[in-house]
């Protein structure tokens, strides 16, 4: 990795990062989406009552479950006889005092260590490790979990020696993510053998400058970066009224504590398990990989970089977790002995995981285009984030009657050229609600796997939009189509009466 570049990165004044995290917390996403009423109450409150946010404890809740639910070697397919392990790597970041320690500590580290202290299963939870002593663990263990409130200091250390030393510590977390069986040797131990699948996961907390820097060291296409999950939740702490009023809510409720539901999991997990998905639910993972081997041949067929992603895995795992941690906490919260959840994952449930990744996934976008655009070497006054006004301002001064991602991504003005499609489709959304436009989603050809999403301006804006002067946006509307967008958009949309024919 370029040495210049992280030091930029570290360089940055504080001002920017507390700019880029308001615009990352700023992705739209709602946890109510992700889980059934009752549910998603009871884990609110208890953020409440904790003083911390709901967007803290459900990625430890998640990660949690996934470890848990896979101590004795539960795994989970799809429609082939690959099965695969259900380990996942989660890094919640956000700004200090915001209550990242209580979520962790309440929603991963004691349910973990009640876990293994009540079934006696051997030290595998680790704080703070070396390289050696993790692999150490998991060899003797045959599981184990990083559970630490400032992962950053982990994680660094190992991608720090990788790059100075070729040590193999990307390799290594690599190969435990996917399962695969391994061995290290050390010039003062002995051999040490990991098997197939053997459960593994890093639960961790830090805050954005910090995690800018480790995807900064990981975004160097060896796939690293894109088997970490980076959440951003919105992070406002609760009043304390806030807080005693969710605690005597919670009062109500049988369950106490997130650890009751953790041991009860284990119980129902404590033979091996195989987590399948229904027909419905494996068309749309089916789906997601065959779009990724399309891309991935293409790429190799035009010799350019090719895709890197574990947008699959991440799916099936995600889906695996929330549908065993759904169940067993909504009968505790009925006041019901959790039974045994089903084998098989509804497609409701694979649609809220993959709400949960794209999620994630946009705002670690974020974090790697504004790392992409960092050009100084020295300390550097404020860099401002583009807001949601100045996006819909450039889309309306864009040239032409039509807008589309990709046209917009190259020409449009550099401090918003590089937002992420969630940015891009709100601003249109907002514009379209204003009437000064509609949207379009199209596809080049019967065949095409993706949408394009089209913006088409009106050719006079109503008379309450006051964002840009109506002269100059008239003079932008009358310049040519720009030549990003192809030719089979501008006949589709011509049939569709949304153009003049040429």
């Amino acid at each position: 990795m370029s040495s210049s570049k992280l030091a930029r990165v570290s360089k940055q004044h504080e001002k920017t990062w507390c700019d880029l995290h308001r615009r990352l917390i700023s992705v739209p996403f709602s946890f109510e989406d992700v889980f059934t009423e009752p549910v998603y109450e009871f884990i609110k409150n208890k953020s409440i009552a904790l003083s911390t946010s709901i967007g803290y404890m459900v990625p430890c809740l998640l990660t949690t479950t996934a470890f848990v639910t896979g101590l004795n070697g539960t795994t989970v397919s799809s429609s082939t006889d690959h099965r695969t392990t259900l380990n996942l790597y989660s890094v919640v970041v956000g700004p200090p005092t915001t209550g990242k320690s209580q979520a962790m500590k309440e929603c991963a580290m004691d349910p973990l260590i009640a876990v293994r202290d009540n079934n006696d299963l051997g030290d595998f939870v680790l704080e703070r490790c070396t390289t050696s002593a993790l692999v150490k663990c998991v060899s003797d263990q045959k599981r184990g979990v990083v559970v630490s409130p400032e992962v950053y200091d982990v994680l660094n250390r190992m991608l720090k020696n990788e790059e100075e030393n070729g040590s193999g510590e990307v390799q290594m977390l690599c190969e435990l993510f996917s399962g695969e069986r391994t061995s290290y040797k050390y010039a003062t131990e002995k051999t040490r053998n990991i098997g197939e699948n053997v459960p593994f996961a890093i639960i961790g907390c830090t805050q954005v400058p910090f995690a800018a820097r480790l995807i900064c060291r990981m975004d160097q296409g060896h796939g690293l970066l894109d088997r970490f999950l980076f959440w951003f939740p919105m992070c406002l702490r609760p009043s304390p009224h806030e807080t005693e009023a969710a605690k005597g809510v919670l009062n109500r409720i049988p369950v106490k504590s997130f650890t009751d539901v953790f041991l009860e999991m284990y119980s129902l997990h404590l033979g091996k398990k195989e987590y399948s998905f229904t027909q419905a639910a494996r068309k749309v993972i089916q789906s997601i990989e065959t779009e990724f081997i399309t891309e991935l041949n293409e790429a190799i067929t035009e010799g350019i970089p090719s895709p890197k992603s574990k947008r699959t895995d991440l799916v099936k795992r995600l889906a695996v977790s929330l549908h065993v941690f759904t169940h067993i906490i909504s009968d505790l919260v009925e006041g019901r002995k959790p039974r045994s959840p089903s084998k098989e994952v509804t497609l409701d449930t694979v649609k809220k995981s993959l709400l949960v990744l794209d999620y994630c996934e946009s705002q670690k976008q974020m974090v790697i285009e504004f790392i992409g655009t960092l050009t100084s070497e020295s300390v550097v006054p404020e860099k401002m984030q583009p807001t949601l006004e100045e996006i819909m301002i450039g889309v309306l001064m864009f040239p032409g009657p039509v807008v589309t991602k990709r046209s917009f991504k190259q020409s449009a003005g550099r401090k918003i050229r590089g937002i992420v499609d969630s940015e891009f489709l709100t601003a249109l959304e907002r514009l379209e609600k204003d009437g000064c436009g509609v949207i379009k989603k199209l596809r080049a050809s019967v065949n095409a796997r993706r949408e394009t999403v089209v913006f088409v301006k009106l050719e006079e804006l109503p008379g309450e939009i006051a964002l840009v002067s109506r002269d100059e946006y008239r003079k932008k509307f009358q310049l040519p189509i720009h030549k990003a967008i192809s030719e089979a958009t501008k006949i589709q949309l011509q049939e569709k009466q949304l153009l003049p024919s040429s």
